[in-house]
């Protein structure tokens, strides 16, 4: 995560926090299961992605986890209560 967060055009708003975000992202998940009920930080990491258009970077399907993150970002949005806010890729 951290290679592509500190070179994709869509995290240059926010390269300082790349860890911070990956943190948050690792919360969402343990043992490569999710947890439900997502915890903030999951959360706020998947906002911040998706308010700067990352969800919808190519490249981001290359990072672990993250491809099945994109896959589900309308599930996700939904759950983690930004759905109306949810950047459509295409």
């Amino acid at each position: 995560f951290m290679a592509w967060c500190e070179a994709a055009p869509c995290t240059e708003g926010f390269r300082a926090t790349c860890p911070a975000v990956g943190r948050g992202l690792d919360k969402g998940q343990r043992n490569g299961v999710p947890v439900i009920p997502f915890p903030r930080e999951f959360c706020a990491s998947v906002r911040q992605l998706n308010q700067a258009g990352c969800l919808c970077d190519e490249n981001i399907m290359d990072v672990p986890q993250a491809e099945r993150l994109s896959q589900s970002a309308s599930l996700v949005a939904t759950m983690c209560g930004f759905r109306n806010e949810l950047e459509e890729c295409g």
